[in-house]
């Protein structure tokens, strides 16, 4: 009966693994038959349709839930759990850095690629410094519009300015004591840093806005009382429109590894260029994942953080499956 009990509890997540070998398996298998763009574009759509629905329910899930968790809280209770979340957030994203800084540096995974690129924004993304980008995780706790975070975040990016012109003169004297005068023009490029507004959800000021607002939302006591109501609503249809996403959630990610195996030229020649890659990416989720966010956890909670990590077995595999870009 445990075999079958397990199972039962754990249906979703077993079909989910199903789902990301069968996809390597029917992807790998249908590369043979040489498939259109057209038919690429059809396999990957519902995996497209599945990371919409995510992105979806994403913004909505992470406000309410956090604004009713914190504003059921009484007294002194919500300024500690909102200022202990926020640390929690903070202090894992400096961490990640940290960690994914020193295992690039350390593997360099794009040394040994062939691929020359010219995209522009890549060049200027990897003249970002680490302190750019420890300042930039910093910007975004404060945004400036809690309605633009919703949509952009902010970024740190180094740019060519105008070139430097400089002329200098250099007198020289030769045996025959004539003056000769040289003039030495030097075109040297300026580096220029600016902060733009890029693309993507700032998840950590948009923490920052509901734990702060939650913690006073608390404090008022009955006066919010029709807020707290309308947020715990929202937080409770949104948890169940989240159960029904997942529920597709096997088919979106077969599709997405499917469509990505279908779609690449070589997967020989890929494999080769993206292995440190791959290797650079997997230590760094690890390391996150088994040795610094627990170690963090069992540090402010004194309790056992892989029983958490457990309980969400779903939740990793889904994020592991649907991270790629």
């Amino acid at each position: 009966m445990k075999p079958l009990s397990f199972i039962r509890g754990n249906i979703l997540l077993i079909i989910t693994v199903l789902a990301v070998v069968v996809g390597v398996v029917v992807g790998v298998t249908c590369r043979q038959l040489a498939p259109s763009e057209e038919a690429i574009r059809l396999v990957k759509f519902p995996g497209e349709l599945f990371l919409r629905m995510l992105r979806l329910l994403m913004l909505p899930l992470i406000m309410a839930s956090m604004i009713t968790g914190l504003g059921n809280l009484k007294g002194a209770a919500a300024g500690r759990m909102g200022l202990l979340a926020l640390v929690y957030y903070m202090a894992t994203t400096v961490v990640a850095l940290v960690i994914s800084l020193a295992l690039v540096l350390a593997i360099k995974p794009g040394s040994n690629s062939r691929t020359i690129t010219a995209d522009i924004s890549y060049a200027e993304e990897a003249r970002t410094s680490g302190t750019d980008m420890v300042l930039d995780a910093i910007r975004n706790v404060f945004p400036d519009n809690i309605i633009g975070a919703a949509i952009q975040h902010t970024r740190t990016i180094t740019t060519d300015g105008d070139k430097r012109l400089e002329l200098i003169n250099i007198s020289s004297n030769d045996n025959g004591g004539v003056d000769h005068e040289f003039n030495i023009t030097r075109n040297d490029p300026l580096l220029l840093k600016k902060t733009v507004a890029v693309g993507g959800v700032n998840i950590v000021g948009i923490l920052t806005y509901c734990a702060v607002f939650g913690v006073f939302l608390s404090r008022i006591g009955k006066h919010g009382s029709v807020v707290l109501r309308f947020f715990n609503a929202i937080n409770t249809i949104t948890l169940h429109m989240v159960q029904l996403a997942m529920w597709f959630s096997p088919f979106g990610i077969m599709s997405l590894i499917t469509g990505q195996l279908l779609s690449s030229d070589s997967l020989r020649e890929t494999g080769e260029m993206l292995v440190l890659y791959i290797i650079t990416e997997l230590a760094g989720l690890l390391i996150h994942a088994l040795l610094a966010t627990p170690s963090l956890y069992l540090m402010i909670t004194r309790s056992n953080p892989f029983r958490v990590l457990g309980a969400a077995g779903q939740a990793l595999i889904t994020a592991f499956a649907t991270g790629s870009r």
